[in-house]
């Protein structure tokens, strides 16, 4: 059913959530949905999807120069107490961007 959505339309949040599936190692759940085990793969899924979040995080400090003093004070991904003192919580992840780069707070 999903797949003729896919090929009806070119792009749609099907499309997206099979973009990726695929692009994270998950393409047999896209063909094969009915043979998984929904709570699961939810977490697995979870976990692949935020090492990969972790793992691009790295690489980007240590690819921009711009960051090197970052990266000495900040070495380890890791939630930050300090937005814990942050009244507003939309403030907790605009005072920590730097140039282009995001570090939400992991939940």
């Amino acid at each position: 059913m999903l797949y003729k959505v896919v090929k009806l339309v070119s792009t749609n949040w099907v499309s997206s959530v099979k973009t990726i599936l695929c692009n994270n190692g998950f393409g047999d759940v896209w063909e094969n949905p009915l043979n998984e085990n929904v709570n699961a793969f939810c977490n697995i899924l979870k976990t692949r999807l935020r090492d990969i979040f972790i793992q691009t995080w790295y690489t980007d400090i240590d690819e921009n120069n711009k960051l090197l003093l970052y990266k000495q004070y900040k070495p380890i991904f890791e939630y930050e107490s300090y937005l814990d003192n942050i009244q507003y919580k939309k403030y907790r992840t605009a005072d920590n961007k730097t140039e282009g780069i995001s570090t939400p707070a992991p939940y």
